[in-house]
């Protein structure tokens, strides 16, 4: 017959184990207390002597007047002059660089069909028809196509043509007159420097103020060369076409990826921890200069000349001209209600 005698016994004698550890342990914590506790006097008078013996230094030669108050005086003196100098003389902390990253493309290259049977292809052209230059271009990288700001038109992606391949022995490919190419075509992300860091647009604060998540980290991206009217800062009221301004942003880049392009002459980060940067989009076209060209931004130059600051005011002056958004006579007339930059 089974006894459970055993199991209660072992029970028994696993409470008591736990009991007499618990016992000891607060046994101990207590004797350390009472060891500390006649100490703690000591510690407090001398931190306290510590901190305070340049004035108890002063106050005794002080008290002893003649020569001892003058040393007294003079050394209190020199010791305020220094500590003045330590702070006003302290490095500020250097910014945090932003991180980069690599980006690697690799383009695949079609194999050669096996088969000679004719076939229709669908193939992707994009022309580089030669033009004269516009009166205000994009900033574009080493080869890539220019894009007119004054059109600034949105390209997803580069016009489609329809050719007819011959077939050959063992290979397809097209005739050479099948395609022809289309004006105004645009390559796209031909224009992204090769340096943009590819982030994804978290929220849009106005037209020159996004976040970002970068890296897992949300970071604040004030963009460079270009300010639109205020609407969120609460020392001022909504200015002329600010809501638009904004309203474009959103439509524009809310969720968007785009690509980050820091510019040297300009620092890393302002004077509000915010990063500085020009924003490229994924169909080539910047951002900032779009913002000025559409009329939705003024230029804007901040203590010093930036890498695109020729273009972004032809094409402030070619939005003028053409009275392009705050620029028309109808909203604003190229005033935006007292507005002062904010770098």
């Amino acid at each position: 017959m089974y006894n459970n005698n055993n199991k209660n016994n072992m029970g028994c004698c696993l409470f008591g184990l736990i009991i007499g550890l618990v016992t000891s342990i607060g046994l101990l914590i207590y004797r350390i207390i009472l060891f500390l506790l006649p100490l703690i006097p000591w510690v407090i008078k001398g931190l306290y002597y510590f901190i305070a013996w340049p004035f108890l230094a002063f106050e005794y030669g002080w008290n002893r007047g003649g020569v001892w108050r003058i040393i007294a005086l003079t050394g209190g003196v020199l010791f305020g002059v220094a500590m003045l100098v330590a702070v006003l003389t302290a490095p500020p902390p250097a910014p945090t660089s932003p991180p980069t990253r690599t980006v690697i493309v690799v383009t695949a290259t079609p194999s050669p069909s096996p088969t000679a049977v004719p076939v229709t292809n669908t193939v992707l052209v994009p022309t580089d028809t030669p033009s004269a230059p516009p009166p205000t271009e994009l900033p574009t990288a080493v080869g890539a196509t220019s894009v007119p700001a004054t059109l600034v038109p949105t390209v997803a992606q580069a016009d489609v043509a329809t050719a007819t391949v011959a077939p050959q022995p063992d290979a397809v490919a097209p005739q050479p007159d099948a395609v022809a190419p289309q004006p105004d075509a645009v390559a796209p992300n031909a224009a992204i420097p090769a340096n943009a860091i590819a982030v994804t647009v978290k929220r849009v604060v106005d037209g020159d103020t996004i976040h970002v998540l970068l890296d897992n980290n949300d970071v604040t991206i004030r963009m460079i060369g270009i300010d639109t009217p205020e609407t969120v800062d609460p020392r001022k009221p909504v200015q002329c076409f600010g809501k638009e301004a904004s309203n474009h942003a959103r439509q524009l880049l809310n969720g968007a990826t785009v690509y980050l392009e820091i510019d040297d002459s300009q620092g890393d980060y302002d004077k509000y921890n915010r990063l500085l940067s020009y924003i490229w989009m994924s169909d080539g076209r910047m951002f900032n200069q779009v913002m000025i060209a559409e009329g939705y931004a003024f230029e804007y130059t901040y203590n010093r000349p930036y890498k695109y600051q020729a273009q972004f005011k032809d094409a402030q002056r070619n939005a003028q001209t053409q009275q392009l958004g705050l620029w028309a006579p109808t909203t604003c007339n190229g005033v935006a209600s007292d507005i002062i930059p904010v770098p």
